[in-house]
This record gives structure tokens, C-alpha cells and sequence, in this order.
């Protein structure tokens, strides 16, 4: 997949058939307002434990099928769908991806990957034996403003690139699940990957090392279970 034309149309001139898995914030806010702008997906089904909220973008968006937790596994053999977009919270990404990979349904997950090593390596592993493409929905490297830095510095205009620096901070708020030290969805690995691949693509490199420092102010209730920083 190219940077520069990052839509592909499928070989048989079909449009791509997704699966909605998990309903929460982004997937409502950033992928399903999206697929309609891209020209060569669609979305024919919903998974979710909500029942109310299936019902609500279903309608909202021409969802055909829309299932629970528990219908996971007869969706992938349904025939109704070619690929995932896997929104569910950090901690069940492994679960749903490598089932899905193993029924031979391509996955789009969003980051973070998952949270060890093992569990990631287990994902690579599920698509490499059944074919299927796997895929981490790091976006940056698609935008207008990334591409354009991204060809700044490989064009020499700035000479030589050695050194990259970067803030990145928002606020949560205290219901949002990032708070739940159980979802495993903190600052660090909530946050970190957008610096660690933005200066892969810039540089074009892999990282030989990599190591974080969590921390805390006192006071703040949001960060009970989570570090702030």
C-alpha cells in the first residue's frame, strides 16, 4: 500500500464488506462517518453489546446485520463481510483479531496493537497462516501535513535529519475508559505509538531501543488507576 494512494480498489472491482466490532467513541466518531468518503468500502454489519446503539446506527447507516459479542464467530462464516474494523478495548484485540484472521476475514485494528509482545506476535502469526491481511489503524501516515513533513525531510531540505522531538497531550475525561487501569489503555500506550511512527516514517528507520517513564500529580481523581503522564 503506498502512502501516496493509500485506496486500493479490490481486484474484482467490489467494493470492501466490513464488520464493525465494538461501538464506542471512535468507531462512531472517525471510521463509520468515513467509510462513505472512501469510495471503495461499505459496512454490512455491526458488532456490539449494546443492543440500543445497534439499533440507532443501523438505522443511521444501512447496517443489514447487526449481532452481539456472542455472534462473532457465525458473522465471520456468514459470507456477509470481507473484513473487520476491530474497535473493542485494548485488551480483547488479540481475541477477535486472530479469530477473525483464522476464518480467513481480513483485520483493520486499532491501535494499540495489543498489550505484550506475545499477543502481537500471535496476531502477525494467525494472518501469516491463513492469508488474511492484518493491518494497525495508525492513520497519520496518511494525512496531508504527515506526507508533506515526511517528503521534507527525505528530499534533504533540511539537510541531514538527526534528532526528533515531540509533545503530545490531551485531555480525558474521568468516564472515559482510558481511566480503567484494567483496559490497559493508559498514556504510554494510548499515546506513544503516534511519536514512535511518526519518526519511523520520517526517518525511515526501525527504532533499536525503546523505553518509557510513567508518572502522577496528586489530587486527581481521573488517575487512580492510570498514570496522568
Amino acid at each position: 500500500m503506498s502512502l501516496l494512494n493509500p485506496v486500493k480498489e479490490r481486484a474484482d472491482g467490489r467494493k470492501v464488506r466490513y464488520a464493525v466490532v465494538g461501538a464506542g467513541w471512535i468507531a462512531q466518531e472517525d471510521f463509520m462517518p468515513g467509510v462513505a468518503k472512501t469510495g471503495n468500502s461499505m459496512m454490512t454489519a455491526l458488532v456490539t453489546g449494546d443492543a440500543r446503539k445497534g439499533r440507532e446506527l443501523s438505522e443511521k447507516y444501512g447496517i443489514e446485520h447487526v449481532c452481539g459479542y456472542d455472534g462473532f464467530d457465525a458473522l465471520l462464516k456468514s459470507g456477509k463481510i470481507d473484513a473487520i474494523y476491530l474497535a473493542t478495548p485494548n485488551t480483547m484485540h488479540r481475541d477477535f483479531t486472530t479469530r477473525a484472521l483464522a476464518a480467513g476475514i481480513h483485520v483493520l485494528c486499532e491501535k494499540p496493537m495489543a498489550p505484550t509482545i506475545e499477543d502481537c506476535r500471535a496476531m502477525i502469526e494467525a494472518g501469516q497462516k491463513a492469508g488474511a491481511k492484518l493491518m494497525i489503524a495508525y492513520r497519520l501516515h496518511f494525512e496531508e501535513a504527515t506526507l508533506e513533513a515526511i517528503e521534507t525531510v527525505r528530499n534533504g531540505t533540511l539537510g541531514q535529519a538527526r534528532i526528533f522531538s515531540s509533545i503530545f497531550t490531551q485531555q480525558v475525561e474521568p468516564s472515559n475508559h482510558r481511566t480503567e487501569g484494567n483496559k490497559w489503555a493508559g498514556p504510554l500506550p494510548d499515546m506513544g505509538p503516534y511519536p514512535i511512527n511518526a519518526v519511523r516514517n520520517l526517518f525511515g528507520a526501525e527504532p533499536i531501543e525503546a523505553f518509557g517513564r510513567t508518572a502522577s500529580a496528586k489530587g486527581d481523581e481521573r488517575f487512580g488507576e492510570i498514570p496522568e503522564w
